[in-house]
């Protein structure tokens, strides 16, 4: 934003110094308040700050122990080329994984015979070369104190991945790198609202408390959405108000911390229940996911008799309509000439410096366009996919619970109906004339 940095305590001096030289290179990055008429924005910006870096610093935590057994794979690969990716991803886990946390390692003498044991002395190595890279041996209790302290590590692996995909001739064996840091998107973000941004966007005021604060957002906003019609309700309500609102112009979320409830432990046996309580209050069911399908219930409910309820992940993609709205995106990308932007973006999947900046320069030369494609007329889109998963998952469930599917007047004992929505007319049509006339011709009405 042009200012200095004041405060040495948070930002040292190594970081101001390299953001110095980065504003040089590329001046763009700097927001100018004189050109814009902005006030009362450092507390939006101090929380927009706690989240940026909670986000990098869970990126690190997070993904370490992944990132670090998918590289110990790679290399194992070129010790044991004839053996299974699962295996290896084992060896790495098992063995390796335990070396440089100093932790036991145990060697799967079931997967690697006597013959693979002979190389363990280069599998040794590999993990002791690893090893001298990383400041600390990487425990969850370490990686999440000082998760900075292993960038250096990860900036190694990266390049040695990329060592590894540029003597790669086999595109189908081509490692897959991955970025040091999160990749800042450029789409239309929400906006952190707390008390004291509220007051400074409107003239109400609160005296930090928290009842204080409920104050201010109920003169504000409209709880009575939520049930609440008084501000007491919501000072006594059993979900507690976190005075915390995410908005992206389009769409605004309340946060509301849920309490707690005090369950008490039962344990119970198969030896509990008779067979009488079992089919007066149950109804048992066997559900399993499947490659085409979300899911798929077998019932049995007489001897010989076995009820199948089923969803497929085209029978979703229809109820949540992703892949319509998908298509609508795309010929916008395309009419505002984005798509061809998005699509020669360069890989931030790198350590090297020429890399680097080649992707830094370019992000910034389209960012205008970019931003003025992902401006607050986008918000609705990420509304309408939040409708969408929530459609598709009430529709899921009424399959699952009732067998039975309710739209347009429709109501049907079948799954197969909904598969007939989404096929085309003329499969439909063909459909219905295996049904009886009177059914076809009130279903081809609804259908159609």
């Amino acid at each position: 934003m042009g200012e200095k940095v004041t405060n040495k305590k948070y930002v040292s001096a190594g970081i101001a110094l390299a953001f110095a030289d980065f504003k040089k290179d590329h001046p763009s990055i700097v927001f100018s308040l004189k050109d814009s008429n902005i006030k009362g924005y450092s507390d939006s910006l101090s929380a927009a700050c706690v989240v940026l870096a909670t986000t990098y610093l869970n990126h690190i935590v997070e993904n370490f122990k992944r990132r670090v057994l998918y590289y110990l794979s790679l290399k194992l690969s070129m010790i044991y080329p004839d053996m299974a990716k699962g295996l290896l991803y084992k060896l790495a886990e098992d063995y390796c994984w335990e070396i440089i946390t100093n932790g036991n390692p145990e060697w799967p003498i079931k997967q690697f015979d006597l013959v693979s044991i002979c190389k363990t002395a280069e599998v040794s190595t590999l993990c002791d070369e690893l090893r001298e890279k990383l400041p600390l041996p990487p425990t969850i209790g370490i990686l999440a104190s000082a998760p900075s302290k292993f960038v250096p590590t990860l900036s190694f692996i990266i390049a040695e991945i990329e060592k590894l995909a540029a003597s790669c001739n086999d595109p189908k064996k081509m490692p897959r790198s991955f970025p040091l840091m999160p990749t800042p998107s450029l789409h239309w973000r929400y906006v952190h609202i707390n008390a004291k941004t509220l007051s400074s966007l409107t003239k109400t005021k609160s005296d930090g408390t928290y009842q204080g604060n409920v104050n201010a957002f109920y003169s504000i906003f409209d709880f009575q959405k939520f049930g609440y019609r008084s501000v007491e309700e919501v000072i006594a309500g059993e979900n507690k108000f976190t005075c915390f609102i995410l908005s992206d112009g389009f769409g605004i979320c309340f946060g509301f911390a849920r309490k707690a409830k005090d369950v008490q432990e039962v344990s119970l046996e198969l030896e509990d229940f008779r067979d009488e309580e079992v089919r007066r209050y149950f109804q048992p069911c066997a559900v399993d996911p499947g490659r085409k399908q979300v899911f798929t219930s077998i019932i049995h409910h007489e001897e010989g008799q076995q009820e199948v309820r089923r969803c497929s992940s085209k029978e979703r993609t229809c109820y949540t309509g992703s892949k319509r709205r998908a298509n609508h995106i795309d010929k916008l990308k395309a009419r505002n000439g984005i798509k061809s932007i998005e699509t020669d973006f360069p890989s931030p999947k790198t350590v090297n410096n020429e890399k680097w900046n080649t992707y830094v320069a370019y992000a910034l030369k389209y960012a205008p366009e970019l931003f003025s494609f992902y401006n607050e007329r986008s918000a609705a889109f990420r509304f309408h996919d939040y409708q969408g998963r929530q459609r598709a998952n009430a529709e899921m469930a009424n399959i699952l619970l009732n067998a039975y599917l309710v739209r347009c007047g429709v109501v049907t004992e079948d799954p197969l109906f909904s598969v007939a929505r989404n096929r085309s007319k003329n499969t439909v049509s063909s459909f219905l004339e295996d049904l009886d006339i009177y059914q076809a011709k009130y279903l081809r009405k609804a259908l159609f």
